[in-house]
């Protein structure tokens, strides 16, 4: 090859040394070099090469081969031994070679000095091997040397996890001490530690400690504010770094930009739109796309939809971002389309994309396209990513297909704690409370330590099923034995338990003994127990709490205004409803959908919109009076009118759940299941209801709402009538 030197003439002559000495344009040489050594008239040449020498052929070096020979040839004759050289070593083997070559040349140094420590750990933080690098920073430390800035700058990033800062704050102690914590590496790297710990007084502390900031450490404390939803202090940060005279840049803007998406303000991201224009950074992909997310997590979503119409030049990170705007925003059918949009500008999809696709199958509860996103992501091999294999876990749980979920987490998953916590959801879903239990139980046993999302699955189960026995051990064990900290939606669930079973006077108590003030959600949950228990006094407190907590929310005013209806108090219930459209509030409203020759169908009470209207009533009808004769008996006191029991018999029969049900039946053949969505909880006359068309009609029904699945079957529900 032209430009390289055979193994046989390495030191045949002294023009061809020569050359090498003067570093060839062609790198490769490097890779033919042997332990061959030179003839004994070249010996004084290499010998009086200085060490800077080595280290420019160090950093010609392309692969650990080269690494290797330079590594050689410097044994051999050069007789410095000072750190100089063996740093580049460690250095150059961090980036081309295994972390064991490079642990063990900075092993064998003959000499290291407080650099040679901060290769390596810079080389094991570049590895992500962070346990090593803590590690090798505690040896630093004991053997009485003291780190620089770049030490303290790359072991806090190691710290940047919720579990690792208290050794963080140890760090930061430490740092104190040697007087680095004005040092701007030191003090930013802070700011990204506290800011990512969600410590974000503590960052700001840190931030204003810092004696000449830069545009790193202006960015960083907008991304700590920005990133836990306090975008205007942010953007208070973002007006004082003008005012000191730092020109922010493109990181500055995007960090900006998703604080305003996370504040949810538009009006803030519009100013920073402006500022961009002005500066002329349109053209920058980072800022338009960090532009179109803050539009699409802002629900402006024809702003984002311009934005991103208006780029040049599109990434998958810009059709992620408007992908992901839809289907945050319910607007499926829009996702959906600029999917089939990307594929076809053949734009190749990544593991973001398909978490966002897979996202919307799980919320449609639409099986059949989910599988056929597997397929897909199949043919793309990114079934082995651990984020996609667990979205797939997810999917198919929420579509009903245990099976599936199984199957994906025992053949793709890597079986870490987020895989595990979303099998036991899925599970849960379909409120298998025993088997959510035994397969936290096999979590363990596997070594995998249960995280706060895992408790949340497991206590939300165990509510549904009424286990109280084991919710109340494990509600006690996330603290005495798992050292967790418990959160409001772990109380939540223990309030819904006990609720669920009439222990209100528990519950109560439950809620008054919480570390933390209650949020409405508590109180919500609180409030419908107090509803189905008919327990006025306590459901008064509760409405009260929530319409303070939450005064633009319909659920309280709903639930206050069906407790009096129940009791039969019609003028408190229309007053509870005039107070709730004088607000403004409005009602959701209950939607069913079912699938149907892979068309969703949707209905909503009362609903006389769909071309086959006719037909689904005279069935309902038919249904009706089939139910009757075997037994059943309409819930007419949820009718919460003040009307004739004959008009509440046929308000119920019409909810959207049955209209559903008798399109499917009338849509599909006798062997098919139906799978029905309801958007809220299904109501507990449509419930009796469902489990007598499932024997009369000889056919599965599975309803997956707001909550959780049931399958009806021969009269039965999977839920035992306990949810």
């Amino acid at each position: 090859m032209p430009g390289c030197i055979g193994t046989a003439g390495t030191w045949r002559s002294l023009a061809l040394v020569e050359r090498c000495i003067h570093v060839s344009s062609h790198p490769c040489w490097l890779s033919s070099l042997s332990s061959v050594e030179a003839p004994p008239h070249l010996q004084q040449t290499l010998h009086q090469r200085s060490s800077s020498f080595f280290v420019s052929l160090l950093q010609h070096c392309t692969n650990a081969v080269d690494c290797r020979c330079v590594h050689h040839q410097y044994l051999l004759h050069s007789l410095d031994s000072t750190p100089f050289v063996w740093n580049h070593l460690v250095q150059m083997y961090g980036i081309l070679a295994s972390i064991e070559d490079t642990l063990h040349v900075f092993a064998t140094m003959p000499r290291r000095n407080v650099f040679s420590w901060a290769t390596m750990i810079v080389a094991y933080v570049h590895r992500r091997k962070e346990e090593s690098a803590v590690q090798l920073f505690l040896d630093m430390l004991r053997e009485g040397v003291i780190p620089i800035n770049h030490i303290f700058s790359s072991i806090l990033g190691v710290c940047t996890r919720k579990e690792m800062l208290k050794l963080g704050t140890y760090i930061h102690i430490y740092i104190q001490l040697v007087g680095l914590e004005r040092d701007p590496f030191v003090g930013t790297a802070l700011v990204d530690m506290y800011g990512a710990c969600d410590c974000t007084e503590t960052a700001r502390a840190a931030f204003d400690r810092i004696n000449m900031k830069d545009v790193v450490s202006w960015t960083a404390m907008i991304m700590a504010y920005g990133q836990h939803g306090e975008g205007a202090k942010a953007f208070e940060i973002y007006l004082k770094m003008k005012d000191s005279g730092v020109l922010p840049n493109e990181v500055t803007y995007c960090s900006l930009l998703n604080a305003c998406a996370n504040l949810l303000d538009v009006e803030y991201g519009k100013i920073v739109h402006a500022e961009v224009c002005k500066l002329g950074l349109l053209s920058s992909s980072l800022v338009n796309n960090a532009l179109s997310n803050m539009y699409g997590k802002s629900g402006s979503l024809e702003e984002a939809e311009w934005v991103f119409h208006k780029l040049s030049q599109r990434d998958v990170v810009s059709w992620n971002c408007i992908i992901s705007s839809f289907a945050s925003h319910g607007q499926y059918n829009r996702a959906l389309y600029t999917f089939v949009q990307m594929s076809k500008e053949e734009m190749d999809s990544n593991d973001v994309t398909f978490i966002s696709i897979l996202q919307i199958f799980s919320d449609l509860a639409a099986p059949i396209p989910g599988r056929n996103t597997h397929s897909y992501i199949i043919e793309t091999s990114y079934e082995s990513y651990p984020v996609v294999s667990t979205a797939l876990v997810t999917m198919y749980g929420k579509c009903g297909s245990l099976e599936d979920a199984e199957w994906v987490f025992y053949n793709t998953c890597r079986r870490d704690v987020i895989s595990w916590s979303a099998l036991i959801a899925a599970h849960a879903y379909h409120g298998h409370g025993k088997d959510v239990v035994r397969l936290f139980e096999m979590m363990k046993k596997e070594g995998i330590k249960p995280d706060e999302v895992t408790f949340v699955s497991l206590l939300s189960s165990c509510s549904h099923s009424g286990l109280i026995d084991e919710a109340s051990r494990h509600f006690r064990s996330m603290k005495e034995d798992q050292g967790l900290s418990r959160t409001m939606e772990h109380y939540a669930c223990m309030v819904d338990l006990h609720g669920r079973i009439g222990q209100l006077e528990e519950a109560e108590k439950l809620i008054y003994e919480m570390p933390f003030p209650p949020n409405h959600v508590i109180w919500e949950i609180f409030l419908a127990a107090c509803r189905v228990h008919r327990d006025m006094k306590r459901g008064r407190v509760a409405a009260e709490q929530v319409l303070q907590l939450a005064p633009d929310k319909s659920a309280p005013y709903v639930l206050l205004s069906n407790l009096y209806a129940s009791e039969g108090k019609w003028e408190e219930e229309l007053r509870i409803r005039k107070l709730m459209i004088e607000r403004g509030v409005k009602k959701q409203v209950g939607c069913s959908s079912v699938e149907v020759g892979n068309v969703l169908h949707r209905f909503i009470v009362r609903d006389r919109s769909h071309p086959r209207t006719e037909e689904i009533y005279a069935e309902l009808e038919r249904l009706h009076l089939e139910m009757k004769a075997e037994g059943y008996i309409p819930e007419t006191n949820l009718v919460l009118h003040d009307v004739e029991e004959e008009l509440k018999e046929q308000l119920l029969s019409h909810h959207s759940e049955k209209l559903a049900i008798a399109f499917g039946l009338i849509s599909t053949s006798q062997e098919a299941p139906l799978h029905i969505v309801k958007n809220l909880r299904i109501c507990s006359d449509c419930h009796t209801a469902a489990k007598y068309i499932s024997k009369i009609r000889e056919r599965e029904i599975i309803m997956r709402d707001y909550n959780r699945f049931h399958r009806f079957k021969n009269g039965l529900c999977s839920c035992g009538d306990y949810w």
